[in-house]
């Protein structure tokens, strides 16, 4: 098997974009739990009820505040919107940067199992067909994407 050293080895070369991708991963995760502060507030605004009983004089009393409600809507939609603003440089600079140590790792990957393919015996590929050298290559490879 391959160690997980030798592969973050081959990675040297892209530990600058995997810096700034984990960076940018702790950018966006850290705007998370305020992404859920301002849903709960816009949902508690709009199921606050529009009247509350009042036992001293047995009624309902409206306390229905239209002007109330569409400032703190406003002030959810702009905070959503800075959050939202953001965030997309963030995880676009994180995709970049995880995607472009993967696609690297996976071409070192595929020239290295192709040398090593070259460097064989000419019995080793009498033993094996042209089809499936050709499947090794095409498949083992890119197998790695689902683990970088």
């Amino acid at each position: 098997g391959v160690s997980v050293g030798f592969l973050w080895s081959l990675n040297r070369r892209d530990a600058g974009s995997i810096c700034l991708a984990m960076v940018a991963t702790l950018l966006s995760a850290a705007a998370l739990p305020l992404l859920g502060v301002v849903w709960a507030s816009s949902a508690n605004l709009l199921n606050a009820p529009p009247a509350a009983f009042s036992p001293a004089t047995g009624t309902w009393q409206p306390i229905f505040d239209a002007a109330h409600i569409r400032s703190s809507s406003l002030m959810d939609f702009a905070q959503f919107t800075a959050l939202g603003v953001s965030m997309l440089p963030a995880m676009t600079v994180q995709f970049w940067g995880f995607r472009k140590a993967s696609e690297s790792l996976t071409r070192q990957l595929e020239a290295m199992t192709f040398k090593s393919m070259l460097r064989q015996e000419i019995a080793w590929f009498d033993l094996r067909s042209t089809g499936i050298l050709v499947e090794r290559l095409a498949s083992d490879v890119p197998l790695m994407r689902c683990f970088t």
